[in-house]
Formats: structure tokens, sequence, C-alpha cells
């Protein structure tokens, strides 16, 4: 059910994974980095920041990746969303639906009673 429903669906959602594993790797290799606080104040994220445009535009007015129906993309992309807001902390709020997108699943209502449970 988590795969996507056809081809179509099912290749934006490697689509999808793909672009957000780059963007794992490049900001947990600076969380991992003893300079890394000092690497991201100096733009060793600003890569990251510069392909979320591209995320935004293709999430769209989407609920979820690929429309309105979850798929797995979705738990990988909030955790990658969520990643971002903590090590570069506002940078959502550039990205609208991004951040609605990050908002939204953190609340369904599967999931919210979890995260009401995870220490902030």
């Amino acid at each position: 059910e988590l795969l996507g429903d056809d081809a179509a669906q099912r290749a934006k959602i490697a689509q999808v994974a793909s672009e957000f594993g780059d963007h794992k790797g490049t900001i947990t290799r600076n969380c991992y980095n003893p300079e890394g606080p000092k690497l991201v104040a100096e733009g060793a994220c600003d890569g990251v920041i510069a392909r979320l445009p591209n995320a935004e535009k293709f999430i769209g007015d989407n609920e979820f990746i690929v429309g309105n129906k979850i798929s797995w993309a979705d738990f990988f992309v909030w955790e990658q969303l969520d990643l971002i807001s903590f090590v570069l902390p506002g940078t959502l709020d550039g990205f609208p639906k991004l951040k609605a997108f990050h908002q939204r699943f953190r609340n369904l209502p599967k999931l919210e009673a979890y995260f009401k449970l995870e220490p902030m």
C-alpha cells in the first residue's frame, strides 16, 4: 500500500527519495564533524537549501508526495524536513508548502500520539 499504485507513482516516489537522500547525506555529514556547526554557519548546507524550491514545486498542492495517498516516501521526506528544521532552524519558513506538509504529516492521527511521546 505504501509503494505507490502504479509505475508512475513508484517512479515519483523513487525520485523524491533519491533527492532527499542527497539532502540527508549533506546535512548528517556535518552533524558528525566536530567542526559541523562552524561549517554549517559557513554555508556547508547551502546546497540543500538551494534545492528546496524544486521540492516545494514538486509537492505543490498535494496532500502527500504522490497526491492524496500516503507512501513510504512521505515518512522519509518528513524525517529529512525535520532534520533540516533541526540543523537549519527557520529554513522551512521560506517554503510554505514543505512546511505545511511537515506539519500535516506530524498531525496524522496515528502519528500524532507517537510524537506526543517524543521528548523535544
